[in-house]
């Protein structure tokens, strides 16, 4: 069964780019449809640092 999680996060990017405080970066919506949070968090890693995530009901 697919949920839809739904994420806070910070492009990786933005941060290797600037010596901005980290509350100065532009934060992203991030959702995704998988079987687990583990699964979702592991699709956006790569290029998002996670602040915080929930599931949709």
């Amino acid at each position: 069964m697919l949920y839809t999680f739904l994420f806070k996060g910070i492009a990786r990017r933005d941060l290797s780019n600037t010596r901005k405080s980290i509350d100065e970066l532009p934060t992203y919506t991030l959702r995704k449809q998988a079987e687990s949070e583990q699964q979702a968090r592991a699709f956006f890693a790569p290029f998002y640092v996670i602040l915080e995530g929930g599931l949709v009901c």
